[in-house]
């Protein structure tokens, strides 16, 4: 919902600014693009459709990268106001600041933990994981045991009672459907959910072993083993949140 509000911001702030000074869209739009400086249309027009794909994104990066494109419309935006108006009105200042502080509240309610965590770590963005699959079998590696949990074309989840660390590499195999399936995954979080060490894995594949996982998990996908844990449920709704925020007040930080 916020990266659909920035995306589309430069439309409401067009049509808004052509109200309040009685001219038509139109023709503020060709006041924009022919008269005003171009760096005017850069940074007013498509800087918010950027901060907006910015947020949908979710990486390290841009979380940053966003902080850094709304002070720069808020900076250009002062600047123009003050250099382009012979007279600045307190309600134009105003608008400004309340917009900007707007979105330093968003950044700010973005820095909690929890909320933060789901742009930095990808383990949370379960919308742009691989569908995983029930995967319960033994699972060798590095000439030591251990169990897979679940599956998916980019890792596995696996038990074991071997210590192993974050950024490990492991030589997998293990033998299912009569076929003996090999490949190389390293170890990037590490879980103790269960009475053995859990061990998020990610594949590291070859041409072979990709194309050997993507047999995999079609038979898996046949036999109807997809984990539904791992999928939205009706209650993820944006609706059935807001509604529970309201009746509750519970909901406002997730739990991760």
């Amino acid at each position: 919902m916020l990266a659909i509000l920035h995306i589309f911001a430069p439309i409401g702030n067009l049509f808004f600014n052509a109200f309040r000074i009685g001219v038509s869209p139109t023709y503020l739009w060709n006041y924009w693009i022919y008269v005003l400086p171009k760096y005017h249309l850069l940074i007013n027009v498509f800087f918010p459709a950027i901060a907006g794909l910015l947020i949908y994104i979710c990486r390290k990066w841009s979380y940053w990268t966003y902080i850094f494109t709304i002070c720069i419309i808020f900076s250009v935006s002062m600047g123009d106001l003050f250099f382009m108006h012979d007279h600045v009105s307190y309600f134009s200042v105003a608008l400004r600041c309340v917009t900007f502080a707007a979105n330093i509240l968003i950044v700010s309610y973005v820095v909690v933990p929890s909320i933060r965590n789901i742009y930095l770590d990808p383990r949370l963005r379960w919308w742009e994981a691989a569908p995983r699959y029930m995967f319960v079998t033994d699972v060798s590696f590095n000439d030591s045991a251990g169990m897979s949990i679940n599956i998916s074309q980019g890792g596995l989840f696996l038990t074991s009672r071997k210590k192993l660390e974050e950024s490990d590499m492991l030589q997998l195999s293990w033998s299912i459907y009569g076929y003996t399936y090999n490949a190389v995954g390293k170890v990037v979080y590490k879980s103790p959910r269960s009475a053995s060490e859990g061990y998020g894995v990610q594949f590291q594949h070859t041409p072979e072993s990709k194309k050997d996982l993507k047999k995999l998990i079609k038979i898996l996908h046949a036999e109807k083993q997809l984990d539904g844990n791992r999928l939205p449920r009706p209650d993820d709704s944006f609706l059935t949140w807001a509604s529970r925020l309201l009746k509750t007040g519970k909901g406002l930080f997730p739990k991760v």
